[in-house]
């Protein structure tokens, strides 16, 4: 599978990027699908297929013509889950400001002012005085509960990580897409 990965990536370097990663499997299914006609084709299937059309020049260029389609169609997908992320999490906080001037009651501020002390209070005692074992795995538990509200808490008014990692990653990552600059390829 080695070998094939490296001919199918130099001639479809998105979709040859995929294969063996966690969208593989569907990478593989529109290779399959592209070259066969089956989406379900065995490996030698595809190895022939891909041997047969590359040398072809012709067909060659419909395979980076694919390889560029699939790598719009992730593109775009990766970015309308990324848009339903932020609605999301938008209509959340709209709800939010909604309810509390509806209601003059601001439900996560008072469940974190419970949380936040709580799960201090909880260590504190916790190092104060000895738990006895049968109330050790009630403890345990109330201390996990506390501890991922917590996380939740400071999620909610500071926002995840998440985002921050991917732009991280998005900033330092560096697209290996050729650009033609005067009829010349340049990376």
């Amino acid at each position: 599978m080695a070998a094939i990965k490296e001919i199918i990536s130099s001639a479809m370097p998105f979709i040859g990027s995929l294969l063996g990663g966690p969208i593989g499997g569907k990478a593989g299914e529109f290779l399959a699908q592209a070259l066969t006609g089956n989406k379900f084709a065995s490996q030698d299937d595809i190895e022939k297929a891909f041997l047969s059309a590359s040398a072809n020049v012709d067909k060659l260029l419909e395979l980076k013509k694919l390889d560029e389609q699939y790598k719009e169609k992730v593109l775009s997908t990766y970015v309308e889950n990324l848009r339903f992320e932020n609605e999301d999490r938008d209509s959340a906080r709209k709800a939010q400001v909604e309810n509390v001037k509806v209601h003059s009651l601001n439900m996560p501020a008072i469940l974190s002012l419970i949380i936040i002390p709580g799960f201090f209070l909880v260590l504190l005692l916790i190092m104060m005085y000895p738990v006895q074992e049968p109330s050790r795995n009630v403890i345990d538990l109330l201390i996990g509960f506390l501890g991922g509200s917590l996380g939740q808490v400071i999620a909610f008014y500071f926002g995840t990580t998440h985002g921050s990692l991917e732009k991280t990653r998005l900033m330092f990552t560096k697209i290996q897409t050729p650009l033609k600059i005067n009829n010349e390829y340049k990376k």
